[in-house]
């Protein structure tokens, strides 16, 4: 390809983002960030350190690196049509990582750039056309991904669009500098990568495999589906030619699986490219929104394209027989959990309708299971006597009909919990999580898989929070403290209990499946 014009370096300003280096007898301050607050004279600088005290500070301009913008350039699909063609019978097996290392690299080496900024600079020439433009979509992805097969799946989501011609996607190893350093400090994440993605406004998560997707086990997608909750971007799915095909396929099977599944991404397990990324992103995440809640705006984000996915599935059947579907009863569930509560009630209903003309008994567990999503359902929508009255009788059957090691059992006895709760009856509901843990504790004694680790989980923060709301901190510790002893060889990074006020309403069917992994 042609050879690339060098890029020039820009000096410090006011409001720019730095890393501190060698400040004098500040040797802790090494890689903390910074924003420029001043320009006091050509050699010296005052600064406000990242963190919640904010510390101001002047040092002298040689112990700052300023930190990279977040790249407003794009790529459209001819740049990656043309980059392909560049180097056919050379891209066949190799990772998105290795094409960034063994081709984008080397030939963006003389510049010293990003090679999006290189062919931008060939654009103003006049010797290239139409390669680059302003990034309108974010594209979300892992390098682990073989890139010919990130390539079809862009190509495919692009096409969908109207106006493809006009698409430019941010794909970080064509937009971003390869040659700098790839550690960033939080205040870079929390405000240059967070922002530009809003900027955008559109994000797109390349979902592969789409029965176990990568991006959800790594940090930096996390990070980046996070940051979309966030800015409130729209984001899209993209899906490559034979994951597409297999979908269609192989969707209703796995339906429940992938609901399942979303229980256990955590960025806690997350794995990133580079250690300290995933170090940062962690505590970054911890010290804005917290862990927990972290975990529930990105499984919120991917239910809700499992949602659309499933009702465009259920309306391609006849109405008589969508009831029968696999992908009935866990789509209801997860609108359940998405808080689309009226919906969720008239799927319940339904199925509930359908299973006393298959003759299923009242004590059936797909009945009891049925009957505690749409308590839940009715509790949702404010309805908490009515809720509270077939919980109840729900949790009657259950006693009476199912041994105590059922699943169902613990599900309405916590569904109960949750909604006595609601109603401000604490005493009550207190009894009644602890009742929920203590079968939790039966059925799972050594919490050894994840999907156990995870509902057990959410079972002590149940109670911890009501014992919080009655004024027993003490007790509610106590809960937590249980729980960590008996999961003690449990890996240290995933035994953070989450943070006050999170009560969890058990979807009934929503326990981890294990395409994720089944263990830790």
């Amino acid at each position: 390809m042609t050879s690339l014009p060098p890029l020039q370096d820009a000096s410090v300003s006011e409001g720019d983002l730095v890393r501190l280096s060698g400040v004098p007898r500040r040797a802790e301050l090494d890689g903390t960030g910074a924003r420029v607050l001043a320009i006091v004279t050509p050699d010296e600088l005052e600064l406000e350190l990242e963190g919640d005290a904010r510390e101001r500070l002047q040092v002298h301009a040689s112990c700052v690196a300023k930190l990279a913008p977040f790249p407003e350039t794009g790529i459209s699909l001819a740049c990656l049509r043309e980059f392909c063609a560049a180097y056919e019978g050379k891209l066949r097996r190799k990772t998105t990582d290795e094409v960034c290392r063994y081709f984008i690299k080397p030939i963006t080496a003389p510049s010293q750039s990003s090679l999006a900024e290189a062919l931008q600079r060939l654009e103003e020439s006049g010797m290239h056309n139409g390669l680059t433009g302003k990034a309108n979509v974010f594209i979300s992805h892992t390098l682990k991904y073989e890139f010919l097969d990130l390539v079809d799946a862009l190509e495919a989501y692009i096409l969908s669009l109207p106006a493809p011609e006009n698409v430019y996607v941010w794909l970080d190893v064509f937009v971003v500098n390869q040659h700098q350093s790839a550690v960033r400090p939080k205040i870079w994440w929390t405000e240059t990568y967070q922002r530009g993605i809003g900027n955008i406004g559109k994000a797109c998560l390349v979902l592969s495999p789409w029965n176990a997707p990568i991006p959800l086990t790594r940090s930096w997608c996390l990070w980046e589906l996070a940051s979309v909750a966030q800015t409130g971007a729209r984001l899209d799915f993209a899906l490559g030619t034979a994951d597409a095909a297999s979908l269609e396929k192989g969707l209703p099977k796995k339906f429940k699986a992938l609901v399942s599944d979303l229980a256990l991404v955590d960025i806690r397990r997350a794995l990133a490219h580079h250690h300290p990324d995933k170090k940062i992103i962690r505590e970054v995440a911890e010290s804005t929104i917290g862990l927990n809640e972290f975990n529930a705006q990105v499984i919120g984000l991917v239910r809700e394209w499992l949602v659309h996915v499933g009702r465009e599935m259920l309306a391609k059947l006849p109405y008589e027989e969508r009831a029968k579907s696999p992908i009935f009863a866990p789509l209801s569930e997860i609108l359940n959990l998405q808080g689309h509560y009226l919906e969720a009630e008239a799927m319940h209903r339904h199925y509930l309708k359908m299973l006393t003309q298959w003759g299923t008994s009242n004590a059936n567990v797909k009945t009891l299971k049925t009957l505690n999503n749409l308590a839940l359902a009715l509790k949702g929508q404010g309805k908490l006597e009515e809720a509270e009255e077939m919980q109840r009788e729900t949790l009657y059957t259950s006693r009476a009909c199912l041994r105590p090691h059922e699943q169902v059992l613990q599900e309405s006895t916590t569904n109960l919990g949750i909604i006595i709760q609601a109603r401000g009856r604490l005493g009550e509901a207190e009894a009644l999580h602890r009742k929920a843990l203590e079968l939790s504790y039966s059925r799972n004694a050594d919490l050894s898989e994840a999907k156990h680790y995870y509902s057990t989980l959410a079972l002590v923060e149940n109670l911890a929070s009501v014992l919080r709301m009655l004024g027993k901190t003490d007790a509610a510790e106590k809960v937590h403290q249980d729980f960590l002893k008996i999961r003690r060889h449990r890996d240290a990074q995933l035994l953070v209990a989450p943070g006050p006020g999170a009560v969890t309403e058990h979807s009934t069917s929503v326990g981890p499946s294990g395409l994720l992994g089944k263990g830790f």
